[in-house]
């Protein structure tokens, strides 16, 4: 779940000769404090969550590089990812967080104003592959919010992450 939160926000990119240029990818540069539930399973309770992330555009502005920590009442972790913009509206890149066993995969695109990503990765709680989609939204006070379902390797049923993400 951390794992997909970092990966939601580690998202965002155009084409590769204009992303510096992209609205997109300038509104998720910046220093973020975000904070939500994640639930781990439909039959689990939400748990509060709570990040730090800063995102900075690097390789001249065609990646997206973020770091910061993400924390449950029952643990917290690291979070560092790398979105690629590949061109025409694509993405993709790494992500490690606690949620994961080793490196998230992350491939994505482009919708309107938000930035859907498929998430691949090892649950760390469970070994299990699992899959995730997470979709990083703007908000309109200049915020954006991610969402993330779990659509495989859930266990005893998909978990689902909602965070709101306001500049610190």
């Amino acid at each position: 779940m951390i794992l997909r939160l970092a990966a939601l926000i580690a998202a965002l990119a155009l084409t590769p000769a204009f992303a510096a240029d992209d609205p997109l990818l300038a509104r998720l540069a910046g220093d973020w404090v975000g904070n939500g539930t994640v639930r781990t399973s439909v039959t689990a309770e939400p748990e509060r969550v709570f990040c730090r992330i800063t995102s900075r555009l690097v390789d001249d502005g065609t990646a997206l590089q973020q770091t910061g920590r993400c924390g449950l009442a029952t643990s917290t972790g690291s979070v560092d990812g790398k979105i690629t913009a590949r061109g025409g509206g694509r993405y993709d890149g790494t992500l490690q967080s606690l949620a994961s066993q080793g490196p998230t995969t992350l491939s994505g695109r482009a919708r309107g104003s938000s930035l859907v990503l498929r998430s691949e990765f090892t649950d760390a709680r469970t070994g299990e592959s699992a899959v995730a989609i997470t979709t990083l939204a703007p908000t309109s006070d200049g915020g954006y919010r991610l969402t993330s379902r779990r659509e495989t390797g859930g266990g005893e049923g998909y978990g689902e992450t909602d965070i709101l993400f306001r500049s610190r």
